[in-house]
């Protein structure tokens, strides 16, 4: 028998995936340690991918990363600077609007990735055909690390808008570049301090569609170095903003209680007894069952030191 010569030799195989190219945001401020190992670990990701690394350095000036870095034109470095608002709205705005990927995702400077963390998200959007992932994060608090995953698959508006989730975090959001810029919009840069832009831009996006979550720890969080001193004016000022901007976080009782319970308890660190009472008697209203507000009746009236509150829930892997 004569072979045909236009038969194929061996099976089909398929053509080779093509994965959609990738840029990652990293604002930073005045922390090289910190920043070169983040750099590290979004440069060192398994992603098949076209991978560049945006460093947006903050009122400060540029400098370029230490440390061996791939540069090639799989993996390219590039350092700019904030030229919106500052903070770290601002500085990731700026890069975002730079960033030439079909996906953008975001690192904070004190983080670091594991190195499937962004090809296992890139995969369940593509799965699931939705354009914002998430995932779970690893809580350091020095001695002690805790795990903190999404619970199901897809995140919905009304998981969001029922509770923070203690797993969502700006350093584990990825998302389509066309429906960041286009239709769910960037980062509030009227956030003071950009305290909470992670949850505002999670709120809007699920608005649109539901968040395609990988239900494991990709991202090592460290609360070694929080400072809280110089983030309760910031509390006091965005997180009321934030429950005017969103109906949905008024009309969910438990999360109302929970976040005025957080600014009672950001007014009583900042000796501000009368507010403190204000917002306290909000909270219990929406539930008397809502700790918050009685840590901040005792930091008020009973002197409670709050640092020691806080140390507390770090060392239980929970925050105020």
């Amino acid at each position: 028998m004569t072979r045909n010569p236009a038969a194929p030799a061996g099976p089909l195989r398929a053509p080779p995936r093509e994965w959609p190219s990738a840029s990652v945001v990293i604002p930073t401020k005045d922390r090289p340690d910190l920043l070169e190992r983040a750099v590290a670990s979004v440069m060192d990701q398994d992603y098949p991918g076209r991978l560049e690394c945006l460093v947006c350095y903050d009122r400060t000036p540029p400098g370029a990363p230490a440390g061996p870095h791939r540069t090639d034109r799989e993996r390219l470095l590039r350092v700019t600077s904030n030229e919106r608002s500052p903070g770290p709205a601002g500085a990731r705005n700026t890069a975002a609007l730079a960033a030439t990927g079909d996906v953008l995702a975001f690192c904070d400077d004190d983080d670091r990735w594991l190195p499937e963390k962004l090809r296992l998200q890139v995969e369940a959007m593509e799965a699931s055909a939705l354009p914002v992932g998430t995932c779970g994060i690893l809580v350091a608090t020095g001695s002690r690390t805790f795990v903190r995953v999404p619970p199901s698959d897809r995140i919905a508006l009304r998981d969001l808008a029922r509770s923070r989730q203690a797993w969502l975090h700006t350093s584990t959001l990825v998302a389509r570049r066309d429906a960041f810029v286009e239709r769910i919009g960037m980062f509030d840069e009227r956030l003071v301090a950009s305290y909470g832009e992670d949850y505002d831009w999670a709120i809007r996006a699920a608005r649109d569609t539901p968040i395609a979550a990988v239900r494991r720890p990709l991202v090592r969080v460290s609360w070694a170095r929080r400072g809280y001193a110089d983030r309760w004016q910031a509390n006091v000022e965005a997180l009321p903003y934030l429950l005017e901007k969103h109906p949905e976080l008024r009309a969910n009782r438990q999360n109302l209680a929970r976040i005025s319970g957080q600014v009672a308890f950001a007014f009583a660190a900042l000796s501000r007894r009368r507010d403190a009472a204000r917002w306290a008697r909000r909270a219990l209203r929406a539930d008397w069952m809502e700790p918050r507000p009685y840590l901040a009746l005792l930091v008020a009236f009973a002197g409670l030191p709050p640092a020691a509150v806080l140390r507390a829930l770090e060392l239980a892997g929970k925050g105020i």
